[in-house]
């Protein structure tokens, strides 16, 4: 960098008034200095008062004389160290030649002949300086690139005109990168692309995107373009008489090259949209805008103490995980899970598409609540714990789809996310704590490890969602906090949606394809139609899919993990995905993956076969071991084994409502014996779900409790 020093001649600028040193002088043994400023006015100023200036308060600058046309000079100047590892050698090299020569430099020794050699069949002069630069390449290649260099003495000339005074390295460096010929298109065509990208980035502001695909294309810009290179030929050719195209099509990577000038985060916009943009360019601390309900959603979920028992085969299944959303303009819970799916991206995904709906099913199912279950919608920020079913693809493409925001909380700093974590604690204290309790009798042999009568409850699984709701919609919504510190949830929502109102999907059943699976994996579509986990998928738009692009193609597909009749091939050439639907459909309704994984591996254990047959034998065969196992006390991993399989949880009861609105009335046991009863038409022995006819059920437990639901007493 330039250095510079008190001298006569000399310019320094203190604040905003630009001075020149004259000349210094002694008074009193202090050293002054004589000062002419803009007009041309004599002054005085003390040396010690400068330095102080420079020193301290940081006002003095030294000036040079180029600087004064500030406005076509480039501001800032790049550092040695922060050139860029190949082009700091260069300088080292150059700057190092140039060090070496002036430290051996002699007079006369630029004409002065040193000896003959033969070149190319003629005798060549070697000069003094010409040996010097020799030399000097060949040490200072050796230390700083670690082999000899070669330097002529025309080099050794143009390093040192381009050194000057040292003050810019890159004038030393060179600019290699603006070889070639540069800037062959028009100024006008050149200027033309800007304004239509600029126009662009400005509209791509108010679009939504649709799910995976950019916002803006380059082939959106690039048709925009030509249009008007058209109108352009067209006005020249009418100004001038000729037919001459004057402005053409530049390369699509001149196209990119100009769209990398925009700023990133204006790309940003156009490759993700607005929401995704604010989230990835958010200042670090700061925090989401909450103006309305479902501006931020907080995701916890937890195991509770309870003891859950099938409602109809009366076997302890353990203790549920209970997932939700707290909306953090409202304090509400706009959407939950309860089930025994362990955390990962299908909780997240269940209890994300119960926040979606309008939870319209309350009213026909529970009429004796009487209060409406206000809360529902797309929220439009999402914050997750910092685990790893947070940071699985499955939740990007679901933020992606729903067009939201997601972030994540630091490990170890719960606070971050208090106001979820404070509702659990709400929950603990008034409606955990007030459920009654059954402790079982010792002859039913449940194990003291398992079960703790002090701290477990026992409860049937719907009873135990009819309670949840009941709590939910007449104790923790319509309430406001004990506190006295504002309306309830159900004001602050109302009053929340009228400045900004919930927006759902279209239509509710793209619910189960927004929230599928990606496979990444590559599977085969041919004649056979799409084979994943076993079942085969075939449509008309995947016949169409097959006439047009081949009759046997790898294809991708999305998966509903809770669903398996539908899947969803990707169509590369529309960039859509096409439905496909199981040939075993009366199987494959309503059949969640994990069961069906279930009875896969199970048919390979009892017959070593893959196909519908064996997995309904294998269905036959794990209804009779749910059946027998009423009379033996299961542990706990057995009974939430026993609980997945069965594919219980409130993501089975809202998915296969009924069409009036009313949760299906048969267990999730029942509906795998009805899928085999319609599948093959006969039903073996036991199969019912009731055991041999020797067989004993065990009977439901009875309470009674004095405590009112809400009631702390």
């Amino acid at each position: 960098m330039r250095a510079s020093s008190f001298a006569p001649g000399a310019v320094v600028k203190i604040e905003d008034q630009r001075l020149i040193l004259v000349d210094d002088y002694l008074v009193d043994g202090e050293r002054h200095w004589a000062v002419r400023d803009e007009n041309g006015l004599l002054g005085y100023r003390a040396e010690a008062k400068l330095r102080y200036l420079y020193d301290v308060a940081k006002t003095l600058v030294f000036v040079h004389e180029e600087d004064s046309h500030a406005r076509t000079k480039k501001s800032g100047r790049r550092l040695i160290k922060d050139l860029p590892a190949h082009e700091r050698k260069r300088y080292l090299f150059r700057r190092g030649l140039l060090d070496e020569v002036a430290r051996r430099y002699t007079v006369g020794c630029t004409s002065q002949i040193l000896s003959y050699e033969e070149r190319n069949g003629s005798t060549h002069t070697v000069t003094v300086l010409e040996k010097f630069c020799t030399d000097a390449a060949v040490k200072i290649g050796n230390e700083v690139y670690g082999e000899a260099r070669s330097c002529s003495v025309a080099s050794y000339y143009r390093y040192l005109a381009a050194y000057g005074d040292g003050s810019d390295p890159q004038k030393l460096v060179g600019q290699f990168d603006n070889r070639g010929d540069r800037n062959q298109i028009d100024d006008r065509v050149k200027q033309t692309i800007l304004d239509v990208m600029a126009e662009k980035l400005e509209e791509a502001k108010y679009r939504k995107p649709i799910g995976s695909k950019p916002v803006l294309t380059m082939r959106e810009i690039m048709s925009e373009v030509n249009d008007r290179l058209v109108a352009l030929n067209q006005k020249s050719a009418n100004a001038s008489g000729s037919a001459e195209d004057l402005f053409r099509m530049p390369s699509r990577a001149t196209f990119y090259n100009l769209f990398r000038t925009f700023p990133a985060y204006s790309r940003a916009i156009a490759r993700h949209g607005l929401t995704r943009a604010r989230a990835m360019f958010r200042r670090p601390g700061e925090a989401v805008p909450v103006e309305a309900p479902l501006s931020c959603l907080q995701f916890d979920e937890t195991r509770l103490p309870l003891f859950v028992v099938h409602d109809e085969y009366r076997i302890p299944l353990g203790r549920p995980w209970l997932a939700w959303y707290v909306d953090e303009y409202s304090r509400a819970i706009p959407g939950f899970y309860l089930g025994f799916e362990p955390p990962g991206d299908l909780v997240i995904a269940a209890t994300t598409k119960h926040a979606c709906l309008m939870k319209g099913y309350v009213q026909q199912e529970y009429p004796d609540i009487g209060q409406p279950y206000l809360m529902g919608g797309i929220g439009r920020h999402f914050r997750f714990d910092n685990s790893l079913q947070a940071h699985s693809q499955s939740v990007s493409e679901m933020a992606t789809e729903l067009d939201s925001s997601y972030e994540f909380t630091r490990s170890r700093s719960p606070w971050e996310k208090g106001l979820v974590e404070g509702a659990f604690n709400l929950v603990n204290q008034t409606f955990l704590k007030e459920l009654p309790g059954f402790v079982l009798p010792y002859d039913q042999r449940i194990d003291g490890h398992d079960y703790d009568p002090s701290k477990h409850g026992v409860i049937s699984f719907r009873t135990l969602v009819w309670l949840w709701h009941h709590w939910l919609l007449t104790v923790y919504h319509p309430f406001a906090p004990r506190n006295g510190s504002g309306m309830s949830r159900n004001d602050r929502w109302l009053e929340g949606i009228r400045r900004v109102r919930p927006t759902f999907l279209d239509r509710s059943a793209d619910l189960d394809f927004l929230f599928g699976i990606v496979r990444e994996g590559t599977w085969t579509l041919d004649r056979c139609g799409v084979v994943f986990e076993g079942l085969y998928y075939y449509s008309d738009d995947a016949d169409f899919l097959r006439r047009r692009s081949g009759a046997s193609q790898k294809v991708r597909v999305k998966v509903n993990p809770f669903d398996l009749l539908w899947v969803q091939v990707w169509d590369k050439e529309l960039e859509a995905w096409i439905p496909a639907k199981a040939r075993q459909a009366q199987y494959a309704a309503g059949l969640d993956l994990h069961t069906h994984k279930l009875l896969r591996r199970y048919a390979n254990l009892l017959s070593g076969r893959d196909d519908v047959d064996a997995w309904l034998a294998a269905l036959f065969h794990l209804q009779h071991l749910i059946a027998d196992s009423v009379a033996d006390a299961l542990t706990i991993g057995t009974s939430a084994k026993l609980a997945r399989a069965m594919n219980i949880s409130t993501a089975h009861l809202f998915r296969n409502m009924q069409p009036d609105g009313r949760l299906p009335q048969d267990s999730a046991g029942n509906d795998s014996r009805n899928r085999a009863q319609q599948t093959s038409g006969d039903l073996t022995p036991g199969a019912d779900g009731r055991g041999s006819s020797g067989q004993t059920q065990r009977p439901t437990p009875q309470f009674n409790s004095d405590l009112s639901l809400g009631n702390l007493g």
